[in-house]
């Protein structure tokens, strides 16, 4: 019998060898059986991968104890092999930076409002669109995106907030919207929106957001994310005074105003009583976190600014 490791939440490929038909992705159906030792049993499908090559992908939810798996097909003559095998669970990579191999895999909040990892933690995605990408970009053209993305923190993709994927600035047959005239793909990767919505998805990425509820009604400035008594996130796409009016004494006492597409804290302090602005420039966003204590982003960025 086949046996293999299995840590958890790392990816296993098992290969099985099965019959060569006419057209196998369509008139083979099969599935894996996985029976974990503590009684969990999960379900995952077969693909085919060219030829006489079957594959079934599986993650362990257990750091230890022993799957033993089964496979199964929906007729007898579709023979796949081997039919069963043994995988050892063992620890999570705690050091991985991909945050899905240590903490587990993303599912719903119990709060129905975010996303959690396994172990309880929040889950945020700062995702990034190009629409034409898959059929228009190369494979350097690609690696060259994802480089840029990576790096001012974006973590998905959408694999479809490059409208046009413009080969070059000179390209024609694109409209004027949504690109600055003259910009082809790799001028608009810089766009300051793709900064600093980068940044504010780092800023909500350390927040305790599973919790939190949209929120429209205690300041002047209306979008924002609320966990009564503690904490608020509000955003200023065009800047402005904040003025608060929470009669119920729902937003914590604390405030700290960031410019997202820098990240620098521009003031801090008690919050002021309700209807007495926290003055700030017109026509320049800001981010606004409420609460009891210092966030931990927030204190990182006070740090860096007194060295």
């Amino acid at each position: 019998m086949q046996t293999d490791n299995a840590p958890q939440w790392r990816e296993v490929d098992i290969v099985l060898a099965g019959p060569d038909g006419t057209n196998p992705y369509t008139d083979i159906d099969a599935w894996v059986i996985f029976r974990h030792d503590s009684g969990q049993q999960l379900r995952r499908p077969v693909f085919w991968d060219g030829g006489t090559t079957y594959r079934v992908r599986f993650a362990s939810t257990q750091s230890e104890g022993k799957w033993r798996w089964t496979v199964h097909c929906d007729r007898p003559d579709h023979d796949l092999r081997p039919a069963s095998g043994i995988l050892i669970a063992g620890p999570p990579s705690h050091d991985h930076p991909h945050r899905a191999l240590s903490r587990g895999l993303p599912t719903a909040h119990p709060s129905g409002r975010s996303f959690c990892y396994a172990d309880g933690s929040p889950a945020f995605w700062v995702f990034d669109t190009a629409w034409a990408m898959p059929f228009r970009a190369t494979v350097s053209d690609v690696e060259a995106y994802a480089a840029d993305r990576q790096a001012k923190g974006f973590n998905a993709d959408g694999a479809a907030s490059l409208w046009q994927w413009r080969l070059h600035p000179e390209e024609p047959g694109h409209g004027a919207y949504f690109l600055a005239e003259g910009a082809g793909w790799r001028q608009a990767l810089d766009f300051d929106g793709s900064r600093f919505i980068s940044l504010v998805g780092k800023i909500m990425d350390v927040l305790p957001i599973t919790e939190a509820s949209p929120c429209w009604d205690v300041s002047s400035n209306s979008r924002g994310l609320l966990d009564p008594g503690v904490f608020y996130l509000g955003y200023a796409e065009h800047g402005g005074p904040w003025v608060f009016f929470d009669g119920e004494g729902r937003v914590p006492s604390k405030y700290w105003l960031i410019d997202p597409r820098t990240g620098q804290v521009l003031k801090s302090g008690n919050r002021p009583p309700n209807y007495v602005p926290i003055e700030f420039d017109r026509y320049k966003p800001s981010l606004l976190i409420c609460a009891e204590t210092t966030p931990a982003w927030v204190q990182q960025a006070l740090d860096v600014e007194g060295t």
